[in-house]
C-alpha cells in the first residue's frame, strides 16, 4: 500500500461514507457506466456508488470485474469445503447490493437466499433486481455512524420464520464494521437460526494476524474493539482471536475454527 493511498485514507477514511456524496454518485456512476455499453454482463450489476459502498478494493471506478469475481470465488471456496450445498437455505448478513449473492442467480443454486442489511437504498435495488422465487431481503434494525445517518441502535432479532431453519449463515466484511454489542448480538442470533450441523462463516480483522503499519494500524481501542478512526469507528474494526472465540462459545458454538490471514481472517463455526 503506497503513501498516496495512506494519504487518501486520512482524508476519506471510509469509501462507503464517500458513496453517499451526491456529486460522487452522479460523476462516478456516469464514468464507470461506460464499459456497460460494451459488456452485457455488467448491465446486471448495481451502479458504481453502490458497488463502492460494499467494497471495491480501492477501485473507485471501473470495478465491475472485481465485483463479479469476488462473489464467485467465495462460493467456490464454501462449496469445496462443504460449508454449503447447492440446495441449502442460506442467510447473508450485510448483503449490501447483492455482490456475494450474484452467482446464486444461476441454475446451479436451488436453495433459498435471505439477505439482511441496514442500507435501505441497497435493499431496494436488490428487491427490484433479484428473482423473487429464490431471493428475499430484509432490513436490519442495526444503525451505523458510517453506513447510515441514524446512529441509534437496538438489539437485532432475525424475524424471518422459524428458528433453527437455515443451513448456512455468512457475512463478508461485516464483522470488520461492528463494535462489540452488535458483534455479540449478530453471533448469538446466527446460532439461533442455524439448523443442527449448520455453519456460520464470518470474516473479520484479526489483530493476531493482520499486517499493520500500512493501510491499517488499529491504534484506538473501544472496549475490546480496535478501531482505525474514532470519528467513523465502524469504518474498520479489529478483534483478537481470543475475543472472537469467546464470543462464539458464549453464543453456543463448540466447533470453532479460524483461518487466519494478513488481511481479513475467517471465523468458521458449526452448530
Amino acid at each position: 500500500m503506497g503513501s498516496f493511498d495512506r494519504l487518501v485514507r486520512k482524508v476519506v477514511p471510509s469509501a462507503a461514507h464517500l458513496s453517499y456524496n451526491p456529486l460522487f454518485k452522479i460523476v462516478g456512476d456516469a464514468i464507470s457506466g461506460i464499459p456497460n455499453l460494451f459488456f452485457s454482463e455488467y448491465r446486471e450489476l448495481p451502479p458504481n456508488h453502490m458497488r463502492v459502498r460494499v467494497g471495491v478494493n480501492n477501485k473507485l471506478l471501473f470495478n465491475q470485474p472485481y465485483h463479479l469475481w469476488l462473489g464467485m470465488q467465495y462460493w467456490v471456496r464454501w462449496l469445496t469445503k462443504g460449508y454449503v450445498r447447492p440446495d441449502s437455505d442460506v442467510v447473508e448478513i450485510g448483503c449490501g447490493c447483492g455482490r456475494i449473492a450474484h452467482p446464486l442467480r444461476n441454475d446451479w443454486f436451488t436453495g433459498t437466499y435471505l439477505g439482511i442489511d441496514i442500507d435501505k437504498e441497497l435493499l431496494q435495488w436488490c428487491s427490484e433486481h433479484f428473482p423473487k422465487d429464490k431471493f428475499a431481503f430484509l432490513a436490519s434494525t442495526h444503525k451505523s455512524a458510517t453506513y447510515t445517518s441514524d446512529t441509534s441502535s437496538e438489539a437485532i432479532k432475525f424475524f424471518f420464520g422459524e428458528m433453527a431453519s437455515k443451513d448456512f449463515i455468512y457475512s463478508t466484511s461485516l464483522y470488520t464494521h461492528l463494535l462489540v454489542p452488535e458483534l455479540v448480538n449478530y453471533t448469538s442470533e446466527s446460532f439461533k437460526v442455524l439448523r443442527e450441523d449448520g455453519v456460520m462463516c464470518m470474516t473479520f480483522f484479526c489483530l493476531d494476524s493482520i499486517e499493520r503499519g500500512g493501510r491499517w494500524n488499529f491504534e484506538h481501542k473501544i472496549g475490546d474493539a480496535y478501531v482505525e478512526n474514532l470519528k467513523y469507528p465502524e469504518a474498520a474494526v479489529a478483534y483478537t482471536k481470543e475475543f472472537m472465540e469467546g464470543v462464539a462459545r458464549e453464543a453456543g458454538f463448540t466447533n470453532i475454527d479460524f483461518l487466519l490471514n494478513p488481511v481479513q481472517s475467517w471465523l468458521v463455526c458449526r452448530k
